[in-house]
Formats: structure tokens, C-alpha cells, sequence
């Protein structure tokens, strides 16, 4: 559904609790883990490749960039909002790259950038919004904890593109 200033509109269950997803959801794990824990353990072959021992830092202007290409998208759990971040994005990149590099230095992410926010939403809107098999999780990070997990992940293509057979996209 669209609202009338273009925004998806999701429908959600007047029945349904936090309690109730949160026992769905876990019950789902628990049936997986339940089902697969007679599987054989999956061959995987090792192959010459050095470990991932360091992470290149981040610099300012990298963070610059991210800030400024990243979409725009806010979560309940930022502290301001994100357009208001890309508009001071020059003054908080040193802020931001100082966080990322202290995080890989010391191994510790602050607990601070460790909180999400799961919501459940509807796979599709034709599904009955009265049933928990009907919704899938849906994980939202802060904005500035998505910009350090995509450095993290450029670093870790990089390492797997230049130690691999195929590279990564």
C-alpha cells in the first residue's frame, strides 16, 4: 500500500505481541538447530591464504565519501538525524573515523554502536498480518554503525580478492 505523500504503508497485526514474535522467531531457531544437529559437518577445503590479522585504518576522507554516498536512511537509534549528520558530515567524519579506528585498534566496538532495532514486517501484503509466519525480522542499524560496518567490509573484500581463485563483487 501507498500513502497519500508516497509512503509505503504496512500493515501490521492488532494481535500479535513483541512476547509473540519473539517466541515465534525463537522457536524457528531452535527447530533448525534441532533438525540440521545430525547433519554431517560440511567439508570445506582449505586453501593457502594469509589470515586477516589487521585492518588497514580508515581515513577522513573515506568517511567523507561513505557520509556523503550512503543513503540517507535514519533508524529510531540515532542520536540525530541522519540528514542533519550529511549536512555536518565535514565536521563529524574525524569524529566517525577516530570511532572506527579506535574499534579496530583495541577490538572493541563501543555498546553504544551495538544496539539494533528488529521489526517485523509483512513478506507480502497479501499474507494475513494476524500470523507470525506471515513477517520476516527486519534488522536496522544506527546510520554511524552502518558506515564503520561498511569500511569493515570493504577491508574484508579486499583481503578475500586479492587471496581468492574468483573475485569479490
Amino acid at each position: 500500500m501507498i500513502s497519500s505523500d508516497n509512503q509505503p504503508q504496512h500493515r501490521t497485526s492488532s494481535k500479535l505481541s513483541a512476547a509473540d514474535f519473539a517466541d515465534f522467531f525463537r522457536s524457528k531457531v531452535q527447530k533448525i538447530r534441532t533438525s540440521t544437529a545430525g547433519a554431517p559437518q560440511p567439508l570445506i577445503a582449505d586453501r593457502p591464504a594469509p589470515p586477516l590479522s589487521t585492518f588497514e585504518p580508515a581515513t577522513e576522507d573515506e568517511i567523507l565519501t561513505l557520509i556523503r554516498t550512503v543513503p540517507a536512511k535514519s533508524c529510531p537509534l540515532d542520536p540525530i538525524r541522519t540528514w542533519l549528520l550529511k549536512r555536518l558530515s565535514a565536521d563529524i567524519a574525524p569524529v566517525i573515523c577516530r570511532l572506527y579506528n579506535l574499534s579496530i585498534e583495541t577490538a572493541i566496538v563501543p555498546s553504544s554502536r551495538k544496539h539494533a532495532r528488529v521489526q517485523p514486517l509483512l513478506k507480502k501484503p497479501t499474507l494475513d498480518p494476524d500470523t507470525c509466519c506471515s513477517y520476516r525480522p527486519i534488522l536496522n542499524l544506527s546510520y554511524i554503525s552502518k558506515l564503520i560496518e561498511r569500511v569493515v567490509v570493504k577491508r574484508f573484500r579486499a583481503h578475500v580478492s586479492d587471496h581468492s581463485l574468483f573475485p569479490v563483487r
